[in-house]
């Protein structure tokens, strides 16, 4: 495993991946600027206006011009219908709260809102995923973990090389997290938000937050949090992982053609193609098959009409029944 990790780093150094992943390691940083007056105790508007009627929320951030949500967000509102729990789409930003951190932080300071709200868990996802296993709850996710230990922090490995990379490039992704309302989370939270204002490109765009929740991990116990294998809470949809959306339609879903070559500029993108829907629907039952619970469609906002189709296809092939599922009750832990 450690020679691995090493020729990987290797790898990816020499395509100028660590390049952009100078280390995020503070401790020998001078402190960082303070904090907004309001960043700790202000509550963004639709945070203020939540009503809460479970212990469990689900999350997302949609603010701009982020049309994919468009295809992602009417699923999560089924699913969260489905289990009786809160959900909250984040459209505006706060500068009294966030101060000059940029958009990618917000996730943090929403998660430290709903910690003080008192729900007990909050699961984040990012604005391009959707649920595809939607019978499997978060209980049912959690008790997959098989942990006897409660970390406070479920989040999935990242995926390809990303997945085996040391902080801050991997090896976690932060897009998709669970999180526990427990002295550890806040404690984590804390320690992220005191960097958020740091100036600076590398500060404020990748891996931003990402790579300083991946230092801060690499620091602490392992029983402080559950990393999912790549795959099982997440898997992607993307130029990382099938990217069928760039092939031509006669190519496979698993990537390879018979003469092995990406669609030329001749070509018609799969996501235009009559054979698109075919590649969709065979990907996304080989992953549901495999056990995914959620679908994440990455960097995909310039082929928009390819995630529109995915999302159609995943509510086609698996669409939620909120008769089905017996509503999550406040009064039932997770054991």
């Amino acid at each position: 495993m450690l020679a691995t990790l090493v020729e990987l780093s290797a790898a990816a150094a020499a395509t100028g991946v660590m390049g952009k992943c100078r280390s995020t390691n503070v401790t020998d940083l001078p402190p960082a600027p303070a904090l907004p007056a309001g960043a700790l105790s202000g509550m963004h508007e639709e945070v203020q206006s939540l009503r809460r009627h479970s212990d469990m929320v689900v999350w997302t951030h949609c603010g701009g011009n982020y049309t994919i949500c468009l295809s992602t967000v009417p699923r999560w509102h089924q699913y969260t219908r489905a289990f009786n729990y809160d959900m909250l789409v984040i459209r505006k930003r706060s500068a009294a709260i966030t101060g000059i951190a940029t958009h990618a932080w917000d996730r943090i300071f929403v998660a430290w809102q709903l910690m003080r709200l008192g729900y007990e868990w909050a699961l984040h996802v990012d604005g391009d995923t959707g649920v595809l296993d939607w019978k499997q709850s978060i209980h049912d996710f959690v008790r997959s973990a098989r942990r006897a230990d409660s970390p406070f922090l479920y989040l999935s490995q990242d995926v390809g090389k990303h997945g085996f990379l040391p902080a801050p490039c991997g090896p976690n992704n932060f897009g998709i997290f669970l999180i526990r309302n427990s002295d550890g989370a806040r404690a984590m939270l804390r320690h992220v938000l005191a960097q958020s204002q740091r100036p600076g490109k590398f500060w404020q765009a990748w891996p931003a937050e990402q790579g300083v929740v991946n230092m801060w991990l690499s620091s602490q116990a392992a029983a402080d949090f559950h990393q999912a294998p790549y795959g099982r809470m997440q898997r992607h949809l993307s130029k990382y992982d099938h990217p069928i959306h760039l092939r031509a339609p006669s190519k496979s879903v698993g990537g390879k053609s018979a003469g092995g070559k990406l669609a030329g500029s001749g070509s018609r993108s799969a996501g235009k193609s009559a054979g698109a829907n075919a590649l969709i629907e065979e990907t996304l039952t080989t992953y549901q098959k495999a056990g995914v619970w959620i679908l994440h469609t990455p960097a995909m906002q310039p082929h928009k009409e390819f995630v529109r189709q995915v999302y159609e296809a995943v509510e086609r092939l698996w669409p939620i029944d909120n008769h089905a599922i017996h509503p999550y009750s406040r009064r039932t832990p997770i054991v």
